[in-house]
C-alpha cells in the first residue's frame, strides 16, 4: 500500500504514515477490502499478527498487507 492512506483522524501528519499506523478491526477490514468476520477468523487461526491493548485489538498496516500478500494466488501458465 502506498503512503497515501491516512489515519482515521483525517490528519496528514508525516508521523502517522501507513507503515506505523495501528488500525482498528473495522479499519483493517476496510483496508483489506474484507469483512471483519474474515479478519477475526484469520486472527483466531494465527494467520495475521495483531496488537492487544487491554481488550482492544489493533492491526499494523504492514501486518495486514503481509497477510494479504500470503493470500495471493499465482497465475498459472496456459
Amino acid at each position: 500500500m502506498d503512503k497515501s492512506y491516512e489515519a482515521t483522524n483525517g490528519g496528514t501528519d508525516d508521523s502517522q504514515t501507513a507503515s506505523f499506523s495501528l488500525l482498528t478491526r473495522h479499519e483493517a477490514a476496510l483496508f483489506s477490502r474484507t469483512s471483519i468476520r474474515k479478519l477475526d477468523q484469520a486472527k483466531a487461526n494465527g494467520e495475521i499478527a495483531y496488537v492487544a491493548i487491554g481488550r482492544s485489538i489493533r492491526f499494523q498496516v504492514s501486518d495486514v498487507q503481509a497477510w494479504l500478500d500470503r493470500q495471493r494466488v499465482k497465475a498459472r501458465r496456459n
